[in-house]
């Protein structure tokens, strides 16, 4: 049985059929064959006759065709091994027999018993006649017809024929072949063999200005300058068939844009050749005025502990589900150290909110915090806010924790305390030797531990004794501390 595409790059592979049962006269396929694309997105061009596995076009049409003749019985033992020795096999040589006798005759064998069946392949169309489904998005992700020279440009497009294995998202290559591909070739729709379309398009006489970028099928260009940037595109999740690029690019730095320049965005479906998208947009020089960003802690004041939210009112994102940037949002201690930071801030509502939340941690200096917002598309676009961090009010002490259990080079007494976090007013350490002699004695405010490296003491054991002031209660502890020299 023979399966063929009569595109003009097709597939032709030959099918061995079994009987159901003996004497059935049901034939069938041992398994299926796998159908692939004559171009992957990612792998490239991969038509390859004879490998049981078939290569073809979307929209395209497949044959299949039943003959009742017999072959060469070595040509249909090689079937599938495809490479080379398709010379010697593909086709494979039918043996003339007539059914009347044993001895060879010029009849084929029942040439008239033969069948077809026919097959569609899926197509979608990125560009259907009427409707485009390709997008080009600023930095905050949102369509736009015009753009300014330090925007941000994304291309999003909606491609169901790639959408090929629902279980993961999926990616689009910006060029049609790897570089280390053994069947690389080039894609003539776009490119051409002996002219160079695109730049006849342009009308651009300069074939070299577009040599690089002759295998791209995604990229943005810009007309003016000739400058081709091949762009990557994502599936956004499994099964969604929506693919976005991978980078932004920025409309001057990257492609050269300037005031009045038209940036075109094209597409290519690897799939299918005749499904071509193009997208453009206008590059503007005014900027347009938007109120500015608000940010703002949630109280004035905090515990280690509580939980914290910081809300952005941000005009400029009206719309969209984040906003999102390396480090768009930072929270610094009173000493400047980042605290928390966040690369996406997630909108709380559908107007101009976002919002992140977080618990105010242990180990950071108290005092005045600080948030900082940045806008990701405009670094002049700024706002933070304040709020005062202190440590929570001790209401009990239960104990003294040494660590470690014998002082080498150092030995740290925390308090046992209630709440976790709380500090003392003050917080003294006495040491006593084994006579009852003060051989040393340190204190300080506002904390909940003190560190001691044993002075110039020599190895033995001591006593301690811990007195823990706050808020007119008074606390105190004793116990053994060791010093192993």
């Amino acid at each position: 049985m023979h399966v063929c595409d009569v595109h003009g790059e097709d597939d032709s592979e030959y099918w061995n059929l079994d009987e159901i049962l003996a004497g059935a006269g049901v034939f069938a396929h041992s398994g299926a064959m796998r159908l692939e694309p004559v171009w992957d997105a990612v792998g490239g061009y991969q038509l390859e006759l004879d490998d049981q596995r078939f290569q073809a076009f979307n929209a395209d049409t497949i044959f299949v065709r039943y003959n009742s003749v017999r072959y060469n019985p070595e040509h249909v033992a090689a079937l599938g091994t495809g490479g080379d020795g398709l010379r010697n096999h593909i086709p494979p040589e039918i043996i003339i027999v007539d059914p009347r006798s044993s001895g060879q005759s010029d009849l084929p064998y029942y040439t008239w018993d033969v069948s077809f069946d026919t097959v569609q392949v899926y197509d979608f169309q990125v560009f259907d006649g009427v409707d485009t489904h390709i997008k080009m998005l600023d930095g905050r992700r949102r369509e736009a017809e015009t753009y300014r020279p330090s925007d941000q440009i994304y291309l999003e497009l909606t491609d169901l024929d790639q959408n090929e294995d629902s279980r993961v998202a999926e990616r689009i290559s910006s060029r049609w072949d790897r570089p280390d591909s053994t069947l690389f070739r080039d894609s003539s729709p776009i490119w051409g063999t002996e002219t160079n379309i695109l730049g006849d398009f342009l009308g651009d006489d300069d074939d070299d200005q577009f040599q690089d970028n002759r295998s791209a099928k995604v990229f943005i260009f810009n007309p003016r300058n000739g400058r081709v940037v091949p762009v990557d595109l994502m599936e956004t999740g499994p099964d969604t068939g929506i693919f976005t690029s991978t980078t932004g690019l920025v409309v001057n730095t990257h492609l050269g844009g300037r005031e009045g320049d038209t940036i075109v965005a094209f597409y290519q479906d690897p799939s299918n050749h005749s499904d071509i998208a193009i997208k453009t947009i206008r590059v503007r020089g005014a900027v347009v005025d938007v109120d500015d960003p608000q940010v703002s802690f949630d109280q004035n004041s905090y515990i280690v502990g509580d939980e914290a939210t910081i809300t952005v009112t941000e005009p400029a994102y009206v719309g969209a589900s984040s906003i999102a940037n390396d480090e768009v949002l930072v929270v610094r201690d009173a000493d400047g150290a980042v605290v928390e930071s966040w690369d996406e801030i997630p909108a709380v509502n559908d107007d101009d909110q976002f919002a992140v939340s977080f618990e105010i941690p242990e180990g950071f200096a108290f005092g005045t915090w600080t948030v900082d917002y940045v806008d990701p598309a405009d670094a002049d676009r700024t706002d933070d806010d304040t709020a005062q961090v202190t440590a929570a009010v001790l209401d009990d002490v239960t104990g003294i924790e040494i660590d470690p259990e014998f002082l080498v080079d150092e030995v740290t007494f925390s308090l046992i305390a209630e709440p976790v976090g709380a500090v003392a007013d003050r917080f003294t350490i006495m040491v006593y030797d084994l006579t009852g002699r003060k051989v040393a004695e340190f204190s300080d405010q506002g904390v909940d531990q003190l560190t001691w490296d044993g002075e110039n003491l020599r190895s033995t054991a001591f006593i301690y004794v811990a007195v823990v002031e706050s808020a007119g209660n008074t606390w105190t502890f004793r116990g053994p501390v060791y010093i192993r020299r």
